[in-house]
């Protein structure tokens, strides 16, 4: 009997222990951490004030613990109280582990401040109530010295051996502990007492002390000296009242709390954000007024199309530089010519800003997403694929898909309007998979299908999880539903990819490809290659995996059609609409090449100087692209305004083209903006369909090519009218410019 007693208490002071080991060990963590991400460990940037702010949280919000104790330990009991306050302290080593921002950090340090207060009191409370009067002071100055200190020195030194984030889940297992400990426990004889239940206390008390003269004493006492109080409530006593009916009040209370919490954390927020070096820079650039901690948010959560148009409406009001808040993100948008020369030009501003990090499920470390030493490799290894003799040797493709697309329009001649994309698109998926990737698609019009769709989905995946901000964390991510949907959308996207790499590799194997292989190194070899070849003789030689491959083709089949596609389709559209403009393109074809509808050949296409003008004004008005991303990796200056390291700055290609300033009369189509003399007039960064500076696009001069085959071969031989008008184009958000509706036009044959 008298080892059963011992064993209870012990059992309530190993879980105390494990509350103080838990404590301590938060501490010794978290100095871990501020060590890293103030040194080499830059996944979550902070400055020095932000560091500062996250360090001394808990010690603020520990006093909101202290008050919160009193009424769940009144409402709940002592035992199952240490089991609530320490379980959100599970929450925030996981709020730590997953951390991908200073927010989520802080908010982690807020919860755990709160935990800590109340356990600090309980602590005491507990071996007061449960610990026999003779240990009491052992107890005490174990808690004390051993727990808290043992928790802060053990924190302390994994911390030097393994990295923050890997501590912070070590950090679950005191806390679980001393989580589910009390729920082995008896309750408290004194809590018991309080609420009238007198059996239950004599019965907890004899489970935890041995039965004698003193102890028979102490529960005496105890029982006696709540009756007293119990008659004092039935006389009137307000406050003993008052617990005597905290069933029914303590809710409210408890809410109260909870709210003035809630109030506080979102005081403490907004002057973290307010008075942090980085939020003051970014204030002083135009922009729209933001609400405190949330900022513009609400912006991000409109459909896709009304995004769109707001993110239009901020630049025409503030300017060419300009920044939104939304919660723990700070962006800038940026416009002018010098700045974009400043951001471009560089190799300090290579980086890809943060969102494009939801494309690498899809297109991996490929040379869209990758940066510093290994972008450098893939650029180099890729250019060789778009060398101006490879160009020339896929004119027969270009015709040959060129006068496939021309029968398929054939038929839609006798259509009242004919839907652009779905139309351009194939012909423009079969000319990048049989000249970047060696391959025929044939008339595979299911598999094309189905391939269009799913990129369209992701677009739609990737603007979801952009305009959702809680979302861009990958835990929470992982839960939602969009993730499984991107996850099946993957697994058909990376299938046609992985099909299109062994279709390659098959007819790799056959004897002229062989022949090809053991022939020796020379220019002439590399210009008969294409991008894939490249991709897999680099495979051969280590210098590329599987997984690299995959990416890269990923990247090309993505990037070289649909973007394509996209540009001639608003081209069509915007030449229906200008009868005279199709005319003097018809014109020129004729001079050029004569009365003939034979295609151009290489030479003749560098001579359509006015088709080209028309492509580029096409692409002004409606860039495939229409904006782009970097990550400052510096402190920097944007029109006067010091934009501090690590922002997400935004190149708004659209806006750009449609500044009246540079472009007088932007919503005009006029194709002599492109006249040498009138470029000569413009700033060189005035104008970036293509990127450009060390990012521009490689494919350029290969898409190029293929847009002028393609529609000079259509204009031979087809006159278009217009359906859709410019002013009913509804754009939408997403990776590439994408409308809300089809965009038609008619064709009708010049014969």
């Amino acid at each position: 009997m008298k080892r059963a007693q011992a064993l209870r208490q012990v059992l309530v002071v190993t879980g105390l222990a494990f509350c103080s080991l838990s404590d301590g060990f938060i501490f010794g963590q978290m100095s871990g951490m501020v060590d890293a991400l103030s040194g080499k460990d830059k996944s979550i940037p902070l400055s020095k004030d932000e560091i500062s702010w996250i360090a001394s949280t808990i010690n603020i919000t520990c006093c909101f613990g202290f008050g919160l104790i009193t009424i769940l330990t009144e409402m709940f009991g002592r035992r199952k109280t240490i089991t609530i306050i320490t379980t959100p302290v599970l929450i925030c080593w996981l709020m730590v582990y997953f951390a991908q921002d200073k927010y989520t950090l802080l908010a982690s340090r807020v919860i755990v401040g709160a935990s800590f207060g109340g356990v600090l009191i309980l602590t005491y409370v507990n071996i007061a109530e449960y610990v026999a009067p003779s240990i009491r002071s052992l107890c005490l100055n174990l808690m004390s010295a051993c727990g808290s200190a043992t928790g802060t020195l053990l924190g302390h030194v994994l911390s030097l051996f393994l990295h923050w984030r890997h501590v912070a889940l070590i950090g679950i297992i005191p806390t679980a502990i001393s989580a589910i400990l009390p729920l082995f426990w008896v309750e408290s004889p004194s809590w018991l007492a309080t609420k009238g239940r007198f059996k239950e206390c004599e019965t907890s008390f004899k489970k935890l002390r041995i039965s004698n003269e003193v102890a028979d004493l102490e529960l005496k006492m105890l029982i006696n000296s709540q009756r007293v109080d119990n008659n004092a409530t039935k006389n009137g006593n307000v406050f003993s009242s008052l617990l005597a009916n905290v069933n029914s009040e303590v809710i409210a209370e408890v809410m109260m709390l909870c709210l003035i919490l809630i109030c506080f954390i979102f005081a403490l927020v907004t002057l973290f954000d307010r008075f942090s070096r980085d939020a003051r820079l970014i204030r002083q650039i135009p922009g729209p007024k933001a609400w405190p901690v949330i900022g513009n948010s609400m912006f991000y959560t409109a459909p896709p199309a009304k995004l769109f148009l707001t993110m239009r409406s901020i630049h025409k009001q503030y300017g060419s530089l300009t920044q939104i808040h939304a919660m723990n993100l700070r962006f800038v948008h940026a416009c002018e010519p010098a700045d974009l020369e400043q951001l471009m030009s560089s190799s300090e501003f290579l980086p890809k800003s943060d969102t494009y990090r939801f494309l690498a499920p899809w297109l991996g470390n490929s040379l869209l997403l990758s940066s510093g030493k290994e972008w450098y490799h893939r650029r180099k290894l890729l250019t060789k694929a778009f060398h101006f003799n490879i160009l020339k040797k896929f004119m027969d493709t270009f015709n040959t898909e060129t006068e496939h697309f021309i029968k398929q329009v054939e038929k839609e001649t006798l259509e009242e309007h004919t839907d652009l994309f779905a139309i351009v698109g194939p012909v423009a998926l079969r000319v990048i998979s049989e000249t970047a990737m060696g391959i025929s698609l044939g008339d595979e019009e299911v598999a094309f299908d189905k391939y269009f769709q799913s990129i369209l989905a992701m677009g739609e995946c990737f603007i979801s999880r952009v305009s959702k901000l809680w979302l861009h964390n990958d835990f929470l991510f992982n839960l939602s539903k969009i993730a499984r949907v991107q996850q099946c959308l993957l697994k058909h996207l990376h299938g046609f990819t992985e099909k299109v790499i062994e279709d390659r590799r098959q007819l790799m194997r056959e004897p002229r490809f062989k022949q090809v292989e053991s022939s020796p190194p020379s220019n002439d070899r590399h210009s008969k290659m294409v991008l894939i070849d490249l991709l897999l003789e680099n495979e051969k030689s280590g210098l590329l995996d599987s997984e690299g491959i995959r990416e890269e083709v990923d990247t090309f089949m993505f990037a070289g059609y649909d973007t394509t596609a996209i540009t001639m389709s608003f081209f069509l559209m915007a030449i229906a609409n200008e009868p005279d403009i199709q005319d003097k393109i018809y014109e020129e074809l004729r001079q050029v090449i004569g009365d003939s509808q034979r295609l151009p050949t290489m030479q003749e296409l560098n001579e359509l100087r006015y088709l080209e003008c028309c492509i580029k004004e096409s692409l002004r008005l409606y860039p495939s692209v229409p904006f782009i991303g970097r990550k400052l990796t510096k402190e920097t200056v944007l029109s006067g305004y010091t934009v501090p390291a690590n922002t997400t700055c935004f190149i708004m290609i659209y806006d750009l083209h449609r500044r009246a300033d540079i472009y007088p009369d932007p919503e005009r189509f006029d194709p002599d903006r492109f006249l040498p003399e009138n470029i000569s007039k413009r700033h060189i960064y005035s104008y970036l369909p293509f990127s450009a500076g060390l990012r521009n696009c490689i494919g350029q001069k290969f898409a190029m090519l293929e847009m002028k085959m393609v529609l000079s071969g259509l204009l031979q031989r087809f006159r278009l009218e217009p359906v859709t008008r410019p002013s009913d184009i509804v754009f939408r958000a997403d990776i590439v410019l994408r409308t809300s509706n089809p965009i038609y036009v008619r064709f009708r044959s010049r014969n």
